[in-house]
């Protein structure tokens, strides 16, 4: 906003010195603020925030609060507005290319946590696919042993029976041969007894009243009766 009448016409196409020296450094000091991208690379200063739209209006306007003879030329104020405008322009450009490299990289960022995730996911399957691999062969292992135990058992019973075959076909053999036994021993008791039941009845026949008692004793010294008692079993059946 400007002030004054339409007198000073020749006085804003020729500024006083003072208004010189004020614009120049005015320009010194938004250049400094707001440099160009070739003396910033060059300087390289210090960051500093961004001046925001009203703080940029306020600088533009500081001739609201100026003496008259203090305004600066027109031309100037917009040769400095479009420098100002090139450079915020120039910045948003920069922060725009900067979002999207930012975007790019957290989707690249995205991309890698699910191959990593994936890798993660096939890494368990192929742990836990060893893990039955081992189960599976130590149980196998497991079998094997207990198939041979087995089989040893199986063997063994096999040899067990056949010796138990061989002891029970011994102990039918032995049993019979007892009984023979048996039945020839009553068959020589019988004998025996059928022999001196004869003799007696012999004797009774003849009537011999000389047989004495130790007569009867000699019988029994015969070889062959003493054989036979010898042979005798010490419990002797009754026979009927």
């Amino acid at each position: 906003m400007y002030h004054g009448s339409a007198s000073d016409d020749d006085d804003d196409e020729h500024p006083s010195e003072a208004t010189m020296q004020f614009n120049a450094k005015m320009t010194a000091e938004f250049r400094k603020a707001f440099p160009l991208r070739s003396e910033s690379n060059l300087r390289k200063p210090t960051p500093i925030a961004t001046p925001s739209l009203s703080q940029i209006s306020k600088r533009l306007n500081f001739d609201d609060s100026l003496n008259t003879s203090l305004v600066t030329n027109p031309n100037v104020k917009v040769v400095e507005l479009r420098e100002e405008v090139d450079l915020l322009k120039r910045q948003l450009s920069n922060a725009e290319k900067e979002i999207q490299r930012l975007k790019t990289s957290e989707k690249n960022g995205k991309l890698h946590a699910e191959q990593l995730q994936t890798e993660i996911l096939n890494l368990r399957k192929d742990l836990i696919r060893q893990a039955h691999s081992v189960e599976t062969e130590n149980l196998r292992t497991e079998l094997n042993k207990l198939t041979s135990a087995w089989t040893s058992a199986e063997y063994s019973t096999e040899d067990i029976q056949e010796n138990l075959c061989d002891l029970l076909k011994d102990a039918s053999s032995t049993l019979e041969e007892l009984d023979k036994d048996s039945e020839n021993e009553q068959d020589g008791v019988k004998n025996y007894l059928k022999s001196l039941t004869e003799k007696s009845s012999m004797s009774d026949d003849y009537e011999n009243d000389d047989f004495s008692t130790n007569d009867t004793a000699m019988i029994f010294e015969e070889p062959e009766e003493a054989v036979i008692r010898d042979s005798i079993s010490p419990i002797v059946p009754v026979v009927e």
